[in-house]
C-alpha cells in the first residue's frame, strides 16, 4: 500500500492493531519493524515492507536453524550414542543399526551448517542483496 500522505510505500495500520500475532492489541506490528511517518494521521503506523520481509526471513531461519539442532540433539546423537555403547556391551540392543541411522539423517549436519551461516549472514547489519 502506499500512503496518502507521504507517498511512502507500506502497510498503514493502527496502532492497536497487530499484523499479526495473537490478536490481543498492542503495537506490535511486523515483530516490531514500525515506524510512524511524519504526516502520517494520529495513530497509525507505517510499516516498511522490506523491512518486515527481512524481519520474517529472519525470525523463520532462526527458528529452522533450532529445530535442525534439536533434531540432532535429541534424535540423531543418542541413537548413535546407543549403538556406541552397545558395541561396547553397554545397554541394550541398538533401536536403529548404523544404516539406517545414516540414511534418516543424512545430510541433517550439513543442512545445520549451511543454515548456521545463512543465519549468521542474515543478522549481520549488511544490505539484504549482498547475500542474495
Amino acid at each position: 500500500l502506499e500512503s496518502k500522505s507521504t507517498g511512502k510505500r507500506g502497510f498503514v495500520l493502527r496502532e492497536n492493531v497487530r499484523a499479526r500475532g495473537d490478536g490481543e492489541g498492542g503495537e506490535d506490528t511486523c515483530g516490531g519493524v514500525a515506524a510512524k511517518v511524519p504526516g502520517e494521521a494520529a495513530g497509525q503506523v507505517v510499516v516498511d515492507t522490506r523491512q518486515c520481509v527481512i524481519h520474517e526471513l529472519i525470525e523463520t531461519e532462526r527458528a529452522y536453524n533450532e529445530n535442525l539442532l534439536l533434531v540432532l540433539q535429541m534424535y540423531k546423537y543418542p541413537l548413535e550414542k546407543q549403538i556406541r555403547q552397545a558395541k561396547k556391551g553397554v545397554g541394550g540392543e541398538p533401536v536403529l543399526k548404523t544404516g539406517q541411522i545414516a540414511t534418516l539423517f543424512s545430510n541433517v549436519e550439513s543442512i545445520y551448517e549451511i543454515s548456521c551461516t545463512f543465519l549468521n549472514e542474515l543478522e549481520r547489519d549488511m544490505p539484504l542483496g549482498q547475500i542474495f
